[in-house]
């Protein structure tokens, strides 16, 4: 028998997986092992994901984000697919479309546009994308056009196309006349009478139809629980239950189990827009392209700072310690996802690096990287 760091239940040792703590969608499979930990049930792991880190991933801003930072870490050497940039529900009204159904405005590397027409989750309205496990089950389709800037690199749009939507059953229909390329080779379907329909739709409204409207969908709380439930899971592979008090641990757990009717706990930290977004200190604390946790000793405690990209920043404390507490090691981990790159150095190294003190050869590659990226795209917007 063991207990669930995140529901404190105990259960049969068969009823545990494998946790990353630091969540896949910053790159936890490439972060240090220390941060994997098996002292997690798999309700917990399953349900926290959906209703947690997704509430994360998937918000507007943080989508948008991450598919930034996959931008910034493009090597035109080693070109790879890259995500879609979900708009947000539009208003248009789609032939065929059910009432369940929401029409999604989505965009390619160089401006394509695609409509994606999947089933909609009122209980989870600001997710991009819809309710994940819904879209992997329920068929769907996604319409997608060429913009006039695609032959600036074809190749990337292809591959882009190709692999959007992975892992949802998503019918993909071509809305462009596309000669010496099959498709079908990408993942794309012949269309349908219903299809036939809904391209001359899009085209008319897209061509030469009044202006498209998005909507967007915020919770402004959908960061809230994902910061302590990143608290809970670090401070436990850092210090299990040494040395840390119980009572602000309780807090943490509040947090991650809160609700809107119950009394707001008593933790100590900032999300992205709770006090306003301090700019300057977002970029003191973060590299272009990356995913950066800075964790340091702070007071009575040990704080987290978690910052993406530079622009977005949260900062918790992930613990309140005992007297006799001797200290954390003060760390940097800065993982850059897109390219399966975790780099763990103590802090000052890090700002060192930050200041132009001081070279630090692994992070020097991979803004190199980040480097030749925005070249590349400034050199195709002068095309």
């Amino acid at each position: 028998m063991r207990t669930c760091i995140y529901c404190q239940k105990e259960k049969p040792d068969g009823q545990f997986s494998l946790e990353h703590v630091i969540p896949q969608c910053l790159g936890g499979l490439c972060a240090p092992d220390e941060f994997k930990t098996r002292d997690v049930c798999a309700k917990c792991n399953n349900d926290l994901g959906l209703f947690v880190d997704a509430s994360f991933e998937k918000s507007w801003f943080v989508s948008h984000q991450l598919q930034a930072n996959a931008r910034s870490l493009f090597d035109p050497l080693h070109p790879q697919a890259l995500p879609l940039v979900c708009m947000g529900p539009c208003n248009l009204k789609v032939p065929g479309m059910l009432e369940t159904e929401v029409c999604e405005s989505w965009l390619g590397p160089f401006g394509e546009q695609i409509y994606w027409i999947r089933p909609h989750d009122e209980r989870l309205y600001w997710y991009s994308g819809g309710n994940p496990r819904t879209t992997k089950s329920m068929a769907s389709r996604a319409y997608f056009m060429f913009s006039i800037n695609s032959t600036k690199d074809a190749a990337l749009t292809l591959r882009s196309f190709d692999e959007a939507f992975a892992g949802r059953l998503v019918k993909k229909v071509m809305c462009t006349q596309v000669v010496g390329f099959d498709l079908v080779k990408i993942g794309f379907s012949k269309a349908d009478p219903l299809d036939e329909e809904r391209i001359k739709f899009l085209l008319d409204k897209c061509v030469q139809g009044p202006d498209i409207h998005i909507s967007l969908g915020m919770n402004v709380d959908f960061d809230l629980r994902f910061v302590a439930k990143l608290a809970i899971g670090i401070c436990h592979c850092l210090f299990g239950t040494e040395s840390i008090s119980k009572a602000y641990l309780n807090e943490l757990h509040k947090t991650l189990w809160h609700t809107p009717d119950k009394e707001f706990p008593q933790i100590n930290g900032r999300t992205a827009f709770g006090n306003g977004l301090d700019q300057k200190f977002s970029e003191l604390v973060g590299l272009e392209g990356a995913i950066v946790l800075l964790i340091t000793k702070v007071g009575d405690g040990t704080a987290l700072n978690l910052n993406l990209g530079p622009r977005l920043n949260w900062t918790i404390k992930i613990a309140e310690h005992e007297d006799n507490f001797p200290g954390v090691q003060d760390r940097a981990i800065v993982i850059f996802k897109s390219i399966g790159k975790s780099i763990q150095m103590p802090i000052h190294e890090f700002f060192a690096f930050k200041i132009g003190q001081k070279i630090h050869p692994e992070l020097q590659a991979a803004m190199e990287i980040v480097h030749a990226s925005n070249d590349y795209f400034a050199s195709l917007e002068r095309l």
